[in-house]
């Protein structure tokens, strides 16, 4: 059936060495047999649903790439048919979601555990090799998925982990038997931290007070726990372990400064830099209003940076330099609607749909790109946020 096809797309987040790949494998066993089973269109797109709000927001940001005067995409033609159908492949990804979320609780559930068992072990995979290879010492080097492009970038290999372990919290919650899930979250907030994401540290502080404001009770006690004894381990323990070797004068970095220093001497890591350089972009006052385009230029290199910026590294800003104040309010709506629905879920004691969206509004503040594509460059936004939003919003009208 098409659910397990989509399980097996989420968990392949994680997994899917190729994007090609994952992308081929949502096409052909995803979407084309969705579609074709598809019997509700109807229902689906109902006036002031949260699919139909995608579908404004998604079309908008889209038409509005077409203004006269805007950078056209190189490809010509064959970049508009493709830029369509990423579009398109979107929605059916929404409605996908939505759809396992309409179905009985167990199915969503499902997806979360193959999600937090598979991102577990290539967590472990990715801490053995990634330390094990020349150059690369504990942990002062940012941990990289290596099943993901032999290597995903230290930032989304953060927020993704540690997406997976607070899915694995909430999870330990639910479950008779919450060992194996409290192990899953231990290791995989592990992981997260071995990659110095601070925008996965900060979304996972949010995610966790979701929870306890929404659903604080003696079943959180035990996820809290394990997340306070990884800090604790992670912040005080490792820099304890290594200063016999540092004394050795073989981990002097590691000792220089704990972790948490560490991670502040970064400072913003050259963002506010690179957020001034894409406002300035924004030349023509009706760039404010509509935005410049899904194909206009957002790399910024040296000279004018001394790090290489392939996106504007914020779902937000490079919603409002692509949509302008159209686009971002498009968004705001769509994203409300979604939280709306999620809250209302939570309330009725499943608050795991709130708090890993909640999490993907935070993790994107500081990160990601595109919303109104299925493959952005850091291509996470589907699972980060559109998922968790769209499943919950399933979930309320199941419930409702």
């Amino acid at each position: 059936r098409w659910h397990w096809a989509m399980l097996v797309f989420v968990a392949g987040y994680f997994a899917f060495q190729s994007i090609w790949l994952h992308l081929l494998w949502f096409g052909f066993a995803v979407a084309l047999p969705g579609v074709l089973m598809h019997r509700d269109w109807k229902a689906s797109l109902k006036p002031g649903g949260f699919l139909l709000l995608a579908v404004v927001f998604v079309l908008g940001m889209l038409l509005l790439s077409f203004r006269p005067g805007l950078p056209q995409s190189n490809l010509g033609w064959i970049g508009v048919l493709l830029a369509i159908g990423d579009s398109w492949l979107l929605l059916v990804f929404l409605d996908a979601a939505v759809r396992l979320g309409r179905r009985r609780e167990r199915f969503p559930m499902q997806a979360m555990e193959w999600m937090v068992k598979v991102a577990g072990i290539t967590a472990i995979i990715s801490l053995l090799v990634f330390y094990w290879l020349p150059g690369n010492a504990f942990p002062s080097s940012r941990l990289q998925n290596v099943v993901v492009h032999f290597g995903l970038a230290p930032v989304l290999t953060g927020l993704s982990y540690a997406f997976a372990g607070l899915a694995a919290a909430i999870l330990a919650m639910r479950a008779k038997v919450h060992w194996q899930w409290l192990a899953w979250e231990a290791l995989l907030i592990f992981a997260a931290l071995c990659s110095h994401s601070r925008g996965g540290v900060l979304a996972l502080a949010v995610g966790f007070l979701v929870l306890i404001v929404v659903a604080f009770r003696r079943e959180l006690c035990r996820p809290l726990m394990v997340l306070g004894a990884v800090l604790v381990i992670y912040q005080w323990g490792i820099p304890l372990l290594l200063k016999p070797n540092a004394a050795a004068g073989m981990a002097a970095s590691s000792s220089d400064s704990s972790p948490a220093e560490a991670l502040i001497a970064r400072k913003d890591a050259g963002r506010l830099l690179l957020y001034r350089i894409i406002w300035k972009r924004m030349e023509a006052p009706t760039d404010y209003v509509l935005g410049r385009g899904r194909w206009a230029n957002d790399v910024v290199k040296a000279p004018e940076m001394h790090w290489h910026a392939h996106h504007p590294h914020s779902v937000y800003l490079a919603t409002f330099y692509r949509g302008g104040a159209v686009g971002v309010t498009l968004l705001a709506i769509v994203l409300g609607a979604g939280l709306l629905r999620c809250w209302r879920v939570a309330r009725a004691g499943q608050p795991i749909w709130l708090a890993l969206a909640c999490f993907g509004l935070t993790a994107f503040v500081f990160d990601g790109d595109d919303m109104a594509t299925l493959v952005s460059m850091p291509r996470f936004e589907p699972l980060l946020l559109w998922l968790p939003l769209a499943v919950g919003v399933g979930a309320s009208q199941r419930s409702g």
